[in-house]
């Protein structure tokens, strides 16, 4: 067989393989939150894993510190969702720590918090239905869906999750997954 007979052989086989694989369509909800979870998961391996340097280090006068980023993000899960449709705080965060959350230093505080920014949107999240997710939100003064709030919300976990790993690496450390 020539090379090329083989790789369209393994080629062939590999589709009528994936195309007989069982498709299972998960909600938008559940997909959400699965994907949350797992950026939920490297935010918390760097706060945990991160040296007192690294965590302290912002990149020049006037840019976020590290530590300010994380309480950035935790704060936006909470804030957004409040801001945008309404939505009932977490138990013990009161308006005043959006204005504060940025000076917190203390590493268990930023996990804690991190971790309570992610949970509440994911548990939020799974328990909305799907007519909830149509439902009015307020985009920075523009009419949207809650839907429409959840991918802002998405994309603020994603965009500060890169602007962390980048520190990360300015650093000269590793994010823990990538070894």
């Amino acid at each position: 067989m020539h090379a090329k007979s083989v790789v369209r052989t393994f080629a062939g086989a590999v589709l009528a393989f994936a195309l007989a694989l069982p498709v299972s369509a998960q909600s938008y909800q559940a997909e959400f939150a699965q994907d949350l979870e797992t950026v939920k998961s490297k935010y918390l391996a760097l706060a945990e894993n991160l040296s007192d340097d690294a965590m302290a280090w912002r990149p020049m006068e006037g840019v976020r510190s590290t530590n300010e980023v994380f309480m950035h993000a935790a704060a936006g899960n909470m804030g957004l969702a409040n801001g945008m449709w309404g939505a009932a705080l977490p138990a013990g965060v009161d308006a005043d720590f959006f204005q504060t959350a940025e000076e917190i230093t203390d590493r268990a505080e930023i996990i804690r918090l991190t971790a309570a920014g992610f949970d509440y949107i994911i548990e939020m999240v799974q328990g909305m239905s799907d007519a909830e997710l149509q439902g009015e939100a307020n985009l920075f003064g523009r009419d949207s869906s809650v839907i429409g709030g959840l991918m802002i919300i998405h994309t603020h976990a994603h965009e500060h999750l890169g602007q962390l790993i980048a520190y990360t690496r300015a650093n000269g450390e590793v994010p823990p997954w990538s070894n």
